[in-house]
């Protein structure tokens, strides 16, 4: 595995924050990322839309935070299912957190 992630709900916030990320890529532009970077991650919901917000931080490649937002919607005739750009570079990985947020049997996302 070679991560730490420990999450947290607030209201209608899931935060998750990572730490120990092996060195790699930050998707979204390429860069560089150490082993020292960290992650912040927001899941706020808001009725049929999650705003996803995550910030990097990485000390050794970033001379200040890097921060990314996405907005998710409700497909309204699957309330299993959750829209968001999957084809984009990043968003897999995405993709997968937000399936397995919402698709457990349970709303383990607060409405």
């Amino acid at each position: 595995m070679g991560w730490i992630s420990k999450a947290k709900y607030e209201g209608n916030t899931l935060s998750v924050y990572t730490t120990h990320i092996k060195e790699g890529h930050i998707r979204a532009n390429g860069m560089n990322q150490s082993s020292e970077a960290e992650v912040s991650e927001h899941f706020i919901r808001h009725g049929d839309r999650i705003t996803y917000f995550s910030v990097i931080y990485d000390p050794v490649n970033l001379d200040e935070p890097f921060p990314r937002t996405i907005s998710i919607f409700n497909v309204p005739n699957d309330p299993n299912s959750w829209t968001m750009p999957c084809d984009d570079a990043e968003s897999p990985v995405i993709c997968r957190k937000i399936t397995s947020l919402t698709t457990t049997g349970s709303t383990p996302v607060p409405s």
